[in-house]
């Protein structure tokens, strides 16, 4: 396993050298980019989420008098990051098939996933 690492060590070091910009943006992606973006994902889910159950738990028990204030910045956060999130979720599908199969099908198919909201899960 050592072996193969520096292996892929050493050929994503020859292509950062020898890469324009554009490419080596794509290789990072698809390599390590990929995980990295996973994992971001993954911990500013949690702490969306211990936000919101910490802003619950101190207004549920009046505990902190600015608890309705951490409930109103969380409204206020998840309206844009949902929006967000699903517009991220849909684009590139809509310029892949504007560019492929024309402005009726770019409409009607991402119109058809939000209805089975198939981009929030």
């Amino acid at each position: 396993v050592v072996t193969a690492d520096m292996t892929t060590t050493r050929q994503a070091f020859r292509m950062g050298q020898r890469l324009s910009l554009g490419r080596l943006l794509g290789f990072y992606y698809a390599h390590i980019g990929s995980y990295l973006g996973q994992l971001h994902y993954f911990h500013s889910s949690y702490l969306l989420i211990s936000l919101a159950y910490l802003g619950a738990a101190a207004e549920g028990t009046q505990l902190l008098s600015a608890a309705s204030a951490t409930g109103a910045l969380m409204d206020s956060m998840l309206g844009p990051i949902a929006i967000l999130f699903i517009a991220s979720s849909l684009l590139p599908l809509v310029f892949v098939l504007l560019a492929e199969e024309g402005w009726v099908s770019a409409i009607s198919s991402p119109l058809r996933q939000l209805a089975h909201l198939s981009p929030v899960y």
